[in-house]
């Protein structure tokens, strides 16, 4: 039974970034290159269906961790992986408007390169468009087209919506924490 709750709801955590990180980094370098670097890293080999019984994990470094994806993904990796474990901060999506014209780059904390292509949908047209620190400009259909960035979160970012609880007060937070804490008495969630 769960005794406390949320803590798991507080967005201040650092291990959503780690599983955010993950996420991004599987969208990027797609499915079978991520699993495959997956269990070359947990098991030595992409394929540990192969291996005798009993298998035993291995214990890999944040660069072993960059080596290997980025062997799997045919591509370096190690700018997306510095820039979320070396920065507290998230990279942010800079987006401006004039009329049909979009232009988005991308701000980075510590100035880090961080060339991560974005999902636009344009009128629920979908399109993956190279971003970088650089602006990117867009062509679209109207002034009234309808521009949705990023719509399925592939991407760790900061997002507007969602703020790092700095501007809640301690009573804010614990009010939070009670609540989401009553409702899993309520509802039997457990870890």
């Amino acid at each position: 039974m769960v005794e406390d709750v949320g803590e798991a709801f507080d967005n201040r955590d650092i291990y959503t970034k780690g599983t955010w990180m993950l996420h991004s980094l599987r969208n990027y370098i797609g499915e079978e290159a991520f699993w495959a670097g997956t269990r070359h890293l947990l098991y030595g080999t992409a394929e540990p269906w192969a291996l005798a019984y009993p298998i035993t994990p291995r214990y890999r470094s944040t660069e072993d961790f960059i080596r290997i994806m980025s062997e799997e993904a045919g591509m370096d990796i190690a700018w997306l992986v510095e820039t979320y474990l070396y920065e507290a901060g998230m990279p942010e999506l800079e987006a401006q408007r004039d009329g049909n014209r979009l232009e988005l780059r991308w701000k980075v904390p510590g100035d880090r390169p961080f060339p991560m292509p974005v999902t636009v949908s344009i009128n629920g047209e979908e399109q993956r468009v190279a971003v970088s620190e650089e602006p990117t400009e867009l062509t679209l259909p109207g002034e009234g087209a309808s521009v949705i960035l990023d719509p399925h979160s592939e991407v760790l970012r900061v997002l507007p919506l969602i703020g790092d609880c700095s501007e809640q007060t301690d009573v804010q937070i614990q009010h939070n924490i009670d609540r989401y804490t009553r409702m899993a008495g309520e509802y039997g969630w457990r870890r």
